[in-house]
């Protein structure tokens, strides 16, 4: 997957609720969603993951991801499954989690 066709593939993820500390940062993040490029950036992923960015770490899925709604189809139980896989968190959910705690640790700098 070349980095035209990511951007415009998989737009956005949606962050609300994923870290309980409220702070200014995470209060404008909630209003908005973040790019999947915005949240899982290639030190992000290559830190996080046996990936070594973005890219690979969607083609890698197996997962056909070309619009918004693909990704909203996959399932949770399908996406665990994926990041037990390559990774060492149980869930997507915490992937994304610890993922949010990266870019707001990155924004505060």
């Amino acid at each position: 997957m070349d980095s035209e066709t990511l951007d415009s593939a998989v737009h956005s993820i949606a962050i609300s609720g994923m870290v309980e500390e409220p702070n200014d940062i995470l209060q404008q993040l909630q209003k908005k969603q973040l790019s999947f490029r915005d949240l899982f950036p290639e030190e992000f992923i290559r830190s996080h993951t046996s990936r070594k960015d973005l890219a690979d770490f969607l083609t890698g899925s197996g997962f056909v991801l070309r619009t918004q709604e693909d990704l909203t189809r996959i399932s949770t139980e399908d996406w665990d499954k994926y990041i037990r896989t390559v990774s060492s968190y149980e869930s997507f959910e915490a992937f994304k989690k610890a993922a949010v705690e990266y870019y707001i640790e990155r924004m505060a700098r």
